[in-house]
């Protein structure tokens, strides 16, 4: 896994996303099944965008910043939402709602952005923790990330 030398900042304007939840470590066979299900569900709707990925800890865990995210708490905690961006006006078919699928408006606003590539299984051992430990003062994580898969 690789990093830029520096994060960027960034404002990121509101969109509306197909979403799917769901709970624990990704890349498991649960994971890869909604992602799929995610997928299929926004080819039938006719939208072809890349799977972006929301994941947080609840608050009772605490405020778990970047640089602690692999060892603070056990990651079967981990709260994700998959999304893929969908026009604003889509409307989701019930027989989709039924099936766990949403429609979920986000607006982050002004973000730090740190590109990195690679795969998720290393990034624990390749990044975020000792990038992030040359910040004076890490704020805590008290919005989800966000990631492309």
């Amino acid at each position: 896994m690789t990093f830029p030398a520096d994060p960027e900042i960034t404002t990121i304007d509101a969109a509306t996303f197909l979403a799917v939840t769901g709970t624990g470590l990704p890349g498991t066979e649960k994971f890869y099944a909604r992602k799929a299900k995610l997928i299929a569900a926004a080819e039938r709707l006719g939208h072809d965008s890349p799977v972006e990925g929301l994941y947080w800890f609840d608050p009772e865990h605490g405020d778990v910043d970047i640089a602690g995210f692999y060892w603070t708490v056990p990651l079967e905690h981990l709260r994700w939402r998959l999304l893929m961006r969908v026009p604003d006006d889509t409307e989701l078919p019930p027989d989709l709602a039924a099936s766990g699928l949403s429609l979920f408006p986000y607006s982050e606003g002004k973000v730090v952005q740190v590109t990195h590539y690679g795969p998720f299984a290393g990034e624990d051992d390749a990044g975020p923790p000792r990038y992030f430990r040359r910040c004076s003062r890490p704020a805590p994580q008290r919005t989800p990330s966000r990631d492309l898969f």
